[in-house]
């Protein structure tokens, strides 16, 4: 993260944008908590290596896409999907603008982030930065074996847990791992979330993450198949 100045992929006119806070961008957007940015980047480090694939579900502003595309060298590629055009064209030009070499293995894409990108994958890596009760087929179908998904899990807008799903080499099911609770938005249509100004109130602030946990907290490990 130090690689990437957090401060470009804010809003041009934030006094702020370098607070331990979620901050507003717009069109029912935020960019998140830096805190948050790292605890992802610690649980994916493991996959996030040179000649990775990263996709990006909900890119927002492009600042933990940049991230992903620093981690993953020369030779990896990340895909951002996107469905707010406005966003997306931020995210393009602040890579384009501020990070030219890294915006060479960065592609944005305008859609529907539930239906991933297939054109990009399979996936070693697939992120998603928006809450849902379950991990999208499409996305599951999207994963190399062996590989990870990051969501946070969960049908409320005020509580989520955090679960990194690690497919099995055989393709059969997932493990699962659980860590601290978050607040996201729901991974829904476009128009919901530009209609959603109580949950970007709700993340401008810092109390919400009054409630996290360390990383160094116990993690609940099972697994599952996904097909019973």
């Amino acid at each position: 993260m130090i690689h990437i100045d957090r401060g470009h992929f804010c809003a041009h006119n934030d006094s702020r944008k370098y607070m331990l806070a979620a901050r507003d961008i717009g069109y029912g957007s935020i960019i998140d908590n830096p805190v948050q940015h790292a605890e992802v980047l610690e649980l994916l480090k493991d996959k996030l290596v040179p000649g990775a694939k990263v996709l990006d579900v909900g890119s927002g502003s492009g600042y933990l896409t940049t991230c992903f595309a620093h981690m993953v060298g020369k030779n990896g590629s990340v895909v951002g999907v996107e469905h707010i055009p406005e966003i997306v064209n931020h995210a393009s030009n602040v890579t384009t603008l501020h990070y030219p070499k890294l915006n060479k293995r960065i592609k944005f894409i305008c859609g529907d982030g539930r239906l991933g990108y297939p054109e990009g994958g399979p996936y070693d890596v697939i992120h998603v930065g928006a809450s849902s009760e379950v991990v999208p087929k499409s996305l599951h179908n999207q994963l190399n074996p062996g590989g990870k998904i990051f969501l946070p899990e969960g049908n409320s807008s005020w509580f989520q847990r955090e679960v990194l799903f690690t497919k099995f080499d055989n393709g059969s099911g997932y493990g699962r791992e659980e860590f601290a609770h978050r607040n996201e938005i729901q991974l829904g249509d476009r128009e919901e979330q530009l209609h959603n100004d109580y949950i970007k109130k709700l993340h401008a602030t810092t109390a919400d993450f009054n409630a996290y946990k360390n990383l160094d907290d116990i993690k609940i490990d099972h697994t599952f198949d996904f097909k019973k």
